[in-house]
């Protein structure tokens, strides 16, 4: 198989998590954004905000599945000079845009599915009773919340971001 051809397999491939990727992540920024005043209160991490914003923003436009789209397309052209380019634009674009959404959200997500069993009391401040996954499963679903749920969701998508890149 020629370069180009492993290049372009790997990218098809990547195709498919981006994408999975960016239909799972607009929806949870979305609601954030639209319960700003109960999700982005003083009370919780700061990066709260930033990091959603920039996920859905990398997610809104998705930037990353586009991209890749167009790069795997090129890729079949087979040209080296092609394929350095393209390697050069993956760089950048996970440098300006996957690595920012993944360090934001590294803060305020913990970084194993086991530590959401303590969903219920992750990053809790004096300031709140209540932690940031324990608010928003009862806006999501206040008849049965379910914040070890949720915080399984994110810590999925922020490992599956991490994957990507």
């Amino acid at each position: 198989m020629s370069l180009g051809g492993r290049f372009a397999f790997i990218r098809f491939s990547v195709i498919f998590l981006l994408g999975s990727l960016a239909w799972s992540t607009k929806p949870r920024s979305l609601f954030v954004s639209d319960h700003a005043t109960e999700l982005l209160g003083p009370q919780f991490n700061d990066n709260i905000g930033r990091g959603e914003s920039t996920m859905y923003i990398v997610d809104k436009l998705m930037l990353c599945f586009w991209y890749d789209v167009v790069a795997w397309f090129l890729s079949i052209l087979n040209s080296g000079v092609l394929l350095a380019y393209l390697g050069l634009t993956d760089l950048g674009l996970v440098a300006v845009a996957l690595i920012p959404a993944v360090y934001l959200q590294s803060t305020y997500i913990p970084h194993s599915k086991g530590t959401c069993q303590s969903a219920t009391s992750w990053q809790v401040s004096n300031a709140s009773e209540e932690s940031w996954f324990t608010v928003l499963a009862k806006l999501r679903n206040p008849a049965d919340p379910d914040p070890e749920g949720i915080c399984d969701e994110y810590v999925a998508n922020w490992i599956c971001t991490i994957f990507v890149m």
